[in-house]
C-alpha cells in the first residue's frame, strides 16, 4: 500500500505523472484503471513514477 501523504504536500495530478514519464494524461489514466496500455513500455515509467 502506498504511505499517506504528508498535509504540507499535495498529491501529484495525472498530468504530473505524465508529464514526468513523457506520456499523455491518457496513458496514466489507462494504467491506473487496469486498462490495456499501448506499449508496454510506457506502462512500465507510469507505474514507476506515480509511485514515486
Amino acid at each position: 500500500m502506498t504511505e499517506p501523504v504528508p498535509a504540507d504536500r499535495k498529491r501529484p495530478s495525472i498530468y504530473d505523472v505524465a508529464a514526468r514519464a513523457g506520456v499523455s494524461h491518457m496513458t496514466v489514466s489507462r494504467v491506473l484503471n487496469g486498462r490495456r496500455a499501448s506499449d508496454p513500455r510506457r506502462s512500465g515509467a507510469c507505474s514507476s513514477r506515480s509511485t514515486s
